[in-house]
Formats: structure tokens, sequence, C-alpha cells
């Protein structure tokens, strides 16, 4: 199953064992005429964000990040996020505890 490719091991680290004491999302919505794409790739490059989607309605990306502290969060905001070309809005959610994570398989694409 691994050489077909079906079946991955992944190795996943727990954020707060390492010392990041912060898990965020964080909502951004674009700029009129500015590629998503292109912004998504941005954010794929800072090093504290672990999850990027493109999402239809009031946002257009959403991107989680882990931080290891308020401090952290506020300099990824203000000084990483904030600053990228094509950001015009953010907003911040903070995860405050894990109840449930499912790991599905990706659907093949035929």
């Amino acid at each position: 199953m691994l050489g077909d490719r079906v079946l991955r091991i992944t190795a996943i680290a727990n954020p707060r064992s390492v010392g990041f004491e912060m898990q965020v999302w964080v909502a951004i919505r674009g700029r009129p005429g500015q590629g998503i794409e292109a912004l998504a790739q941005l954010l794929t490059k800072i090093p504290s964000i672990t999850y990027v989607v493109a999402c239809a309605g009031r946002f257009d990306i959403f991107a989680e990040a882990v931080c290891r502290d308020a401090k952290d969060v506020m300099r990824l905001i203000d000084s990483e996020i904030r600053t990228l070309p094509g950001v015009e809005q953010t907003e911040l959610l903070m995860c405050l505890d894990l109840y449930y994570r499912a790991v599905r398989p990706a659907e093949r694409r035929t």
C-alpha cells in the first residue's frame, strides 16, 4: 500500500509539547482584483503557518498557525500577514481546545 501511494505514514508533533502554546486561525479577505492563489502561496512561506485553504463566503482564505505566545501572534499578524500584498482584512480566531479531529484519506481523482 505504501508503494502504491494508498497509505502514507506521517508523524505530527503536538505543538504544545515543543513550546508553541497558541494555535490560531486567521481569516483573510483579499483585495478586489488581487489573485487569491498568489496570496495563498505567499502564506505557505511563513514558517508558523501550518495550513492554508481558499474558501467561499465572507473570507477568501483561512490559515492555521502555531505560535509561542501572544506576542508571537501579534508579530505574525502585524508583521507577516497584514503586510502581504493583496491582504485587505484579517480576523483572528484563537483555538481554546481541541475536541475532535478526524484524519480521512484524500479521495483519488480519476
